[in-house]
């Protein structure tokens, strides 16, 4: 079933209280002074809540209150170096080196050959992660970014070996958009992207910022909370330099997530397969190395993209998400692949956790819609089940051959097939008939297995079906269950 706008919203209104009691618990525990969350679907914010103080003793920020969005402007990063690669300026497989020729490398690695833009983009350039250290360089400038790498960046795993979270590695690939653009980063990301796709509370510093009010960040201490200092614009401003409102991030974040749907049309700056591109899995991330998990998302398989996390969900499919920590903030934003729903929350508290708020008010909404989006071909599965199935009764050659490949018959003749299935139903003391099938469709939308009952014990079957058209069963397995 196609979702619809009428769908989510009942979703929402369904979750409404537990939404309402995860926001405002933000503020009631004293993990942030404010917040704001917005659920987004296609393009539109269906539900938004903010509680707590845009600065103490304010207002409630509002949907155009402008927040610190930290990492999440990677994202702006990524798409800026895929928008000079689309235009014929730069390759994803240059070297660093290319562009920033005083880069070395330092420790027992570092004779390795040094990273590309492609490493750099995937957090798998072999760099160290570096938070605390980064989060405080954002106004230096390109020459003692150049310092920096010059002195040798200290390798701790062959480049492109492996996913380790580098803030540098975004500062180098800003650097390479201003070097080859001849622009700053901030300027360019605002000509490119936001402009023209409107995002008007969006901005690099306070002087240029348009919205209508700006949360101010804290940082908890003791029973107290203290005021951030805004760092201006400079070589560090690509991981995390970005101002932006929950209206623009849910804006810029239901743009990338459209870019997955089958029916997509070209739109904005960025290509649709390049949009795509950013959401592939590209470098798989282990638990022990930064995959924050809730207890709903525990049992995810979690990767990186292009300046986007990506974690699937074997029951509900593929989530596209990136966290941003920084002095004073804490904002994520979050998307579900097979439904389109998504939600921003921008958080004014120093590493507050903003991850958890979104994750829980996403999980909150999705139970209810899940099942419907789930992209499956079960269908056709179905169909060669329900087929399969009739031959374990009464065996047809003429049947067979329009199910199976070629190479079943090769692998093993029918005459010894259909020997061994007589073998099999005699253990367990015939089957009975089945209307419908209990279908398990784990690791591919072409693999199933199901059950058939027998007298005594079951038969269990399986087929998985070939990569091309007209897709026929390659492997077909039976045994007692």
């Amino acid at each position: 079933m196609k979702i619809d706008r009428d769908l989510v919203e009942a979703a929402i209104s369904t979750a409404q209280e537990r939404i309402t009691s995860i926001v405002n618990s933000r503020v009631d525990d004293q993990a942030v002074p404010g917040l704001v969350a917005a659920i987004f679907f296609e393009g539109e914010i269906l539900y938004f809540q903010a509680a707590g103080e845009r600065e103490l003793g304010g207002p409630t920020p509002d949907v155009h209150t402008a927040f610190r969005v930290a990492s999440c402007t990677k994202s702006f990063t990524a798409a800026s170096v895929l928008l000079l690669r689309d235009r014929g300026l730069l390759t994803l497989d240059d070297p660093i080196t290319k562009y920033v020729p005083r880069y070395s490398q330092a420790g027992p690695l570092s004779h390795c050959s040094p990273p590309t833009l492609r490493m750099l983009l995937t957090m798998s350039a072999g760099f160290g992660t570096d938070d605390p250290w980064a989060d405080r360089e954002e106004s230096i400038t390109p020459d003692e970014l150049e310092s920096h790498v010059e002195n040798g960046v200290y390798l701790v795993s062959v480049p492109g070996a492996q996913y380790e979270y580098s803030n540098l590695g975004y500062a180098l690939l800003g650097h390479v958009i201003e070097l080859v653009t001849n622009e700053s980063f901030p300027t360019f990301v605002h000509q490119e992207f936001f402009v023209p796709l409107g995002l008007k509370d969006s901005s690099f510093s306070l002087a240029s910022s348009r919205a209508t009010s700006v949360a101010t960040g804290y940082r908890r201490r003791g029973s107290e909370w203290l005021p951030q200092e805004f760092a201006s614009p400079g070589s560090f401003s690509s991981i995390g330099g970005a101002f932006s409102s929950a209206r623009d991030l849910a804006t810029w974040a239901s743009w990338l997530a459209t870019a997955l749907k089958p029916e997509a049309a070209e739109s904005g700056p960025l290509s649709l397969a390049s949009r795509r591109e950013m959401q592939q899995l590209h470098v798989p991330m282990p638990f022990s190395n930064g995959a924050a998990t809730t207890a709903e998302t525990s049992g995810r398989l979690f990767g990186y993209g292009f300046a986007l996390h990506v974690d699937f969900d074997k029951e509900m499919g593929k989530f596209i998400s990136h966290s941003g920590g920084y002095p004073g903030y804490s904002a994520h934003m979050r998307w579900h692949e097979n439904s389109g729903v998504g939600v921003v929350v921008l958080e004014n508290a120093r590493y507050s956790g903003a991850w958890a708020t979104a994750t829980n008010v996403l999980e909150s909404v999705l139970p209810t819609l899940s099942h419907l989006s789930h992209t499956s071909d079960s269908d056709i599965l179905n169909e060669f089940v329900r087929r399969t199935s009739s031959l374990l009764f009464t065996w047809n050659d003429k049947l067979a051959n329009e199910l199976f490949a070629p190479n079943v018959a090769l692998d093993i003749p029918y005459p010894e097939r259909i020997s061994e299935i007589s073998d099999l139903c005699k253990k367990v003391g015939g089957l009975q008939a089945v209307e419908e099938f209990e279908i398990e469709t784990n690791d591919s939308p072409l693999h199933a297995r199901w059950s058939i009952p027998g007298q005594t014990e079951n038969l269990l079957c399986e087929i998985r079906l070939t990569p091309v058209l007209p897709l026929k069963i390659q492997a077909f397995r039976i045994s007692v269950a």
